[in-house]
């Protein structure tokens, strides 16, 4: 392989070039068309019934934990294995974050492990590389639940125990607008607050107050954020979700490449079928079993021209959580140890086959070579 393999590589083709040209020959760029457009498709997509389009999945996180009207005091359980952005979006807000552990071996947060007490009031399920969370054990316990399916575009039956329900759709996601995110929700007061909380609290949009209608006065209703999405950005993703079958397709085809091939390295694989969203393929590397780390690893694979990712260090390692929350390590341990031992494979429609063979067969030849 003389081209390096990089990890997360969306797979751009003319028709998303077209949209984005048209919009911008448009000259209506901002929040307006394109972007309600959009919004419909993802609805459709998701079958959810109200859904607005914002800048990011952090912001998606950050409009639905302001509409759960948490008070400082209101304790809101988070996965300690994600994205530093889950626990950031909940620590915006001023409400207390506490940290839950992985179930041992996996990725997402241990429904037997919930320590609700008479200040808890919300969690935030996070579906791990595309595997479910177990979101109706977290409304059982009596908590107000925000779905963080940042990986988990495809999944069915989002929302069925959620106030809210958060999508990304970053560059390296299953469809991606560059950057951008969606909240939905079965709520249409809710959704209709958070698209009030997206565009600075204002009671109209400027597409709305801008439009061939005429200009109309607006309001500044309560404070808010700048988290709207646009127009070029919408119109790439309504795009991107015409192509999400193929795109899974090809996705569904590479996981079976890599099981069958990767099944006898002594790696731990991941557990697919088709109640995942497969966002990602991330083996973990297990310390007694081999003789190199994780990032030894990676770097190895590097040095053969693989990209390769970290998805991802549990949050009670990181410097911040520790002097803000008094976590460490091992608060978590099983999350720290998945964390430490998990990388992500080049997993997206891009990925040629014998991309995947030649991945494979280094995996394999440095996996026997290091073998214990």
């Amino acid at each position: 392989m003389n081209d390096y393999i990089v990890f997360g590589r969306p797979a751009l083709g003319k028709d998303h070039i077209q949209a984005v040209t048209e919009t911008l020959e448009s000259n209506w760029i901002g929040r307006g068309p394109k972007v309600s457009a959009f919004e419909n498709d993802l609805k459709n997509f998701t079958k959810q019934e109200h859904a607005v389009a914002v800048s990011s999945c952090t912001a998606a996180l950050h409009l639905a934990a302001e509409c759960l009207n948490l008070s400082a005091g209101d304790e809101i359980l988070v996965p300690a294995l994600t994205f530093a952005a889950t626990a950031n979006a909940m620590l915006y807000t001023g409400a207390k974050v506490k940290f839950i552990d992985s179930a041992p071996g996996g990725y997402c947060l241990d429904p037997k492990n919930l320590p609700v007490g008479p200040e808890t009031k919300a969690a935030v399920a996070v579906h791990m590389h595309g595997e479910r969370c177990d979101v109706k054990a977290l409304h059982d316990a009596g908590l107000k639940v925000i779905e963080d399916a940042a990986h988990a575009l495809e999944l069915e039956s989002l929302g069925q125990y959620s106030e809210a329900v958060c999508f990304s759709f970053y560059a390296s996601k299953n469809i991606t607008t560059i950057e951008g995110g969606a909240l939905t929700s079965r709520s249409a007061d809710f959704v209709a607050r958070a698209r009030v909380l997206s565009q600075h609290g204002l009671s109209s949009d400027a597409w709305t107050r801008y439009s061939t209608a005429g200009f109309k006065h607006y309001l500044v209703t309560e404070l808010g954020y700048k988290y709207n999405m646009t127009d070029v950005q919408a119109a790439l993703g309504s795009v991107e979700l015409k192509h999400l079958p193929s795109y899974q397709r090809k996705r569904r085809r590479l996981w079976e490449i890599y099981s069958r091939e990767l099944e006898n390295t002594g790696l731990a694989l991941p557990r697919g079928g088709y109640d995942h969203a497969l966002h990602l393929y991330a083996p973990r590397i297990e310390s007694e079993k081999f003789t190199v780390s994780r990032d030894e690893l990676m770097h190895a694979l590097h040095e053969k021209r693989i990209g390769t990712g970290v998805h991802y260090l549990s949050l009670c390692e990181h410097p911040y959580y520790q002097r803000a929350l008094g976590v460490n390590p091992e608060t978590c341990p099983n999350a720290m140890k998945v964390g430490r031992e998990t990388f992500s494979l080049p997993f997206s429609q891009y990925v040629s086959d014998d991309q995947a063979a030649y991945i494979c067969d280094t995996l394999k030849a440095l996996t026997q070579k290091h073998r214990r």
